[in-house]
Formats: C-alpha cells, sequence, structure tokens
C-alpha cells in the first residue's frame, strides 16, 4: 500500500546507518556513497565529516581524505580538530610528502592534543 512520499530524513538515515555499518566493517569503499550522500544533506557534521576522511583514507584516495580533513581544520569551532590533524599528517606520510608531515606533526607536538604522544614517536621515526 502506497503511504504517501517518504520524506528526505527517512531516507538519509538508512544511508547514515549503511554508511556506519560498512565503515565498521572496514569496507571503506562501501561506505563512502553513503557518506557523500547523507553529507550533501547534513553539512558541517563534522563527525561524519572525519569518518567520511578516514574512509576516504582507508580507500587510498589521499588528496580527497586531505582536503577534508583540512576542511574541519579550518573550521575550528568542533570537536574532532585533533583527530583530523592526526589523520592529515598520516596522509601526508602516506603521498611521501615527508617535510609537510613533519610540520603537521610539530603542530601537534606543540598543541595539548591527545595526540602529542603518538607525533613525537612519529617524529622521531621520520627522523
Amino acid at each position: 500500500p502506497y503511504s504517501g512520499p517518504a520524506r528526505s530524513s527517512e531516507i538519509l538515515i538508512p544511508d547514515f546507518k549503511a554508511a556506519l555499518d560498512l565503515y565498521n566493517r572496514n569496507d571503506f569503499a562501501a561506505s563512502l556513497p553513503f557518506f557523500s550522500k547523507y553529507l550533501n544533506s547534513h553539512p558541517g557534521e563534522m563527525r561524519i565529516e572525519l569518518l567520511y576522511g578516514v574512509a576516504l583514507m582507508g580507500n587510498n584516495n589521499l588528496r580527497e581524505a586531505k582536503s577534508v580533513f583540512s576542511s574541519i581544520i579550518a573550521n575550528s569551532d568542533n570537536l574532532y580538530i585533533d583527530e583530523a590533524q592526526w589523520y592529515l599528517a598520516l596522509c601526508y606520510i602516506k603521498t611521501e610528502e615527508r617535510e609537510t608531515a613533519v610540520r603537521q606533526l610539530e603542530s601537534i607536538i606543540n598543541s595539548n592534543s591527545i595526540y602529542r604522544e603518538k607525533a613525537k614517536k612519529l617524529v622521531r621515526k621520520l627522523g
């Protein structure tokens, strides 16, 4: 039976749940379209942006992942800056941008980031 048109939020919740389910199973490639569709209707949700960036990174789409993480950092009014800075540094390492990675890691070290100690170890390792 026809129950009338579905509201967009009713359609998007399954997209969000599907994205998270696939993400949690490390099926990053499959999660990307669901995250993208959800974010198109919910721009500025930094937690979802971060998950989307990690999924991009996990799918080796590093250029776009760096853009997502940089955008999160630029929007300084959110709770996910530490994570975005850390993952951005990891992207720079993966793309062999060593000097930029070290600068990003030093920025983390010089902040109150939860990733300070990890950043110190990684800088030493990059030597």
